[in-house]
């Protein structure tokens, strides 16, 4: 008896690892989604959650949401804000953000950016050798 309820411990713990990975990988997700898009809504987050989905995509760009928020030169809106949230909008935009990245594990995600890899909100192309792919909301996109 005490055998089969050692394995079920063990087989809940190695469960719950990716969960924990997935859980910093969401806040990650939420931190930038939060200062990057927060004015904007639902539309303005699915947005930049793509392009990061984008990245993880690309062999260009590390796999992981966190990889890629922490790499230099990136995401500086999101890393130079700093202060208080708005908790309640917080609250709003990880849930949506939880959910989209859900999408993109299970293989349900649509992209709506037509497959950038870089946002701001300047218009200002990050490289030359990008190429700009459209605006949604006040995001000019570029892949």
């Amino acid at each position: 008896m005490e055998d089969l309820s050692l394995r079920k411990k063990i087989l809940a713990l190695v469960l719950a690892i990716p969960s924990i990975s997935f859980a910093k990988e969401i806040k990650c997700l939420s931190e930038m989604a939060y200062y990057e898009a927060r004015g904007e809504g639902a539309h303005g987050i699915k947005v930049v959650t793509d392009v990061m989905f984008n990245r993880m995509k690309s062999n260009e760009f590390p796999d992981g949401v966190c990889a890629n928020f922490i790499k230099k030169g990136q995401y500086s809106t999101a890393k130079m804000a700093g202060g208080k949230k708005d908790q309640g909008l917080y609250k709003k935009i990880s849930e949506q953000v939880e959910s989209e990245y859900a999408k993109y594990r299970l293989g349900d995600w649509q992209d709506s950016t037509s497959g950038s890899l870089y946002f701001n909100s300047n218009g200002s192309r990050p490289s030359n050798k990008v190429k700009f792919k459209g605006k949604r909301g006040r995001h000019f996109l570029y892949g």
